[in-house]
This record gives structure tokens, sequence and C-alpha cells, in this order.
């Protein structure tokens, strides 16, 4: 689980420091091909990310990356449970068109 903690990389962390893609080419036990791979993969997914409105961008970070419920997120941004869900549907299905667009 340790191991597992610290490999995961918050949202906030990603906002705050950027991707770090040189840190990313130093993973152990990864072949050259696999790190571009991932790089690539990553740069993709910080595209489509940026191209979610500020609204769409909360929801996901709180729900995908904290792991928090919709009903906490609904009422931190003081709007109902239904709408935090039509937001969190909208916002995947850009990242999925953007993701499968650019790979």
């Amino acid at each position: 689980d340790k191991k597992k903690k610290e490999k995961e990389i918050s949202y906030n962390k990603f906002l705050e420091d950027g991707f770090p893609i040189e840190a990313n080419l130093a993973q152990k036990g990864k072949s050259t091909e696999d790190q571009v791979m991932h790089n690539f993969l990553c740069e993709i997914i910080e595209s489509a990310i940026n191209n979610l409105t500020d609204r769409e961008r909360y929801v996901i970070e709180l729900t995908v990356y904290e792991g928090k419920t919709e009903k906490v997120v609904a009422a931190s941004m003081n709007i109902s449970r239904q709408y935090v869900n039509k937001l969190k549907i909208q916002a995947l299905s850009k990242l999925k068109k953007e993701i499968l667009k650019k790979s």
C-alpha cells in the first residue's frame, strides 16, 4: 500500500507542478519505449484536462482524484447532486473524445 501511495499523483500536485515528463523518464524497470508511450499519453491527458471548463475540471478533481462523492461535491459547490453528475458525465465524455482523437 505504501508503494502504491508513493506512485499516485494527485490532481492538485499535477496542477501545481505541471506534468513532470523528465521525472517520468526516470521510471525504474520500464523500457524506453514504455516510458515514451507513458509520457505521450500523459501529454494527451494533460491537454484534454486543460480543455475542460473550470467547473468540469473541479468536479473531476474532487470525484476522480480525491474520491469524493457527488453529494459531497454538490454541497461544496452549492449545486444539486444531479448537476454534479451531469458535469462529471460531460467532462468524462470530453476527455474520452480528446484522448481518442489524439491517440
